[in-house]
């Protein structure tokens, strides 16, 4: 994951992420408008990520449960 370090980059936020529900939040900062998005963006980045990591909703616990279903494997075209 990239974080844009221009604020005012045109990214579309995160799946799910309601922008415009926690901008209320950060009424009392001193940040432009689209800091204050980009900072709601990546906080919902890294929950969305850390939640996804340990429910093993990420990729990667695909690939990780398809190789332990192949540690009995004899050859390597097997274990592929």
């Amino acid at each position: 994951m990239t974080i844009p370090t221009d604020p005012t980059s045109h990214t579309a936020p995160p799946s799910g992420c309601e922008t415009e529900r926690y901008m209320a939040m950060l009424s009392d900062y001193a940040l432009p408008e689209a800091e204050k998005r980009a900072m709601i963006q990546a906080l919902w980045h890294i929950l969305d990520s850390l939640i996804r990591m340990e429910f093993g909703l990420d990729p990667i616990h695909d690939i990780l449960a398809e190789r332990a279903g192949n540690a009995g494997a004899t050859t390597q075209d097997e274990v592929k």
